[in-house]
């Protein structure tokens, strides 16, 4: 199920070509005949716009943006949505109950029209068991947190330069539980912002074995990764500890060494299966 918003020229002069330049223009959109698809690696979000197929189609554009997806989806979803509309002059239906109706668009109610859809929709999601007994959630301040991070990653990237890495911040599947993590190779200098776990990638810091070292991964706790750091870290704007060194020292990579081999990979999350709790909670609250 999905979001639906339809939008047309105001004056009744759509150029086609011109709108799908203006897609091509932008970041993260690939753009295939008469649909323009919006996805970042970095966030997990992604939507939809459809351009008309023929004339006979009341609309210009056709806007989605799936149901059932963190409330953060439609944050990033609505600067978009406003931009386009903004810049061709379109007139906006948003057909939903409650919804916005016609020629009333603003980009705060487009993020409360999606928001009451999906709670309207999400108890009638939840009322499959299995999907219940699959259900993957964080607290919508957490995801905003994760979300945050993971947009301005880019540019926190640039601003800090390359001898410092700037991770993503991953869902994980572990014991049943939801967790976040980063990957750390080999203990580069990097901005560590602050997750469930640390998995540790050795490949220069793999332990030797008989035919030499072979690339694997760890897994530290939180705790555990920032006691081992603390003399060589600092407090960086972000909110995120910065590694000061140039090259991991020796008593780092002899601990990160001689951590225990995953023998199992943990599950990756993504992005989009994991909802927020309290919305989940109050979808089933409904149904009791």
């Amino acid at each position: 199920m999905s979001y639906d918003l339809y939008l047309r020229k105001r004056d009744g002069r759509f150029d086609e070509a011109a709108v799908l330049d203006w897609f091509r223009g932008r970041p993260l959109y690939q753009v295939e005949s008469r649909q323009a698809i919006y996805s970042s690696a970095d966030t997990g979000v992604y939507s939809v716009f459809d351009l008309r197929s023929s004339s006979d189609e009341d609309y210009d554009v056709h806007f989605y943006l799936n149901y059932f997806r963190p409330s953060y989806f439609v944050l990033e979803a609505e600067p978009e949505v406003t931009a386009l509309v903004r810049t061709f002059d379109f007139i906006v239906t948003d057909p939903q109950i409650n919804g916005m109706g016609e020629d009333h668009y603003d980009g705060q109610g487009l993020i409360a029209s999606w928001t009451r859809s999906l709670e309207v929709t999400l108890p009638g999601f939840l009322r499959d068991p299995a999907t219940r007994q699959n259900l993957h959630t964080l607290p919508t301040t957490r995801l905003a947190e994760i979300w945050r991070w993971n947009h301005g990653r880019r540019a926190l990237q640039e601003e800090i330069g390359d001898h410092f890495f700037v991770p993503r911040i991953l869902f994980l599947r572990i014991d049943g539980q939801t967790q976040t993590a980063i990957v750390w190779g080999d203990g580069i200098p990097m901005l560590l912002p602050k997750v469930d776990l640390i998995v540790v990638h050795r490949q220069q810091l793999a332990p030797w074995r008989l035919f030499g070292r072979r690339p694997n991964q760890a897994l530290m706790s939180w705790a555990d990764m920032t006691a081992l750091v603390e003399p060589c870290t600092t407090p960086h704007a972000s909110g995120a500890l910065l590694l000061t060194y140039d090259q991991p020292p020796k008593p780092l990579a002899d601990r990160l060494r001689s951590l225990p081999t995953l023998t199992v990979k943990p599950g990756v999350l993504a992005a989009d299966a994991v909802l927020d709790r309290e919305m989940v909670e109050r979808a089933l609250a409904v149904q009791q």
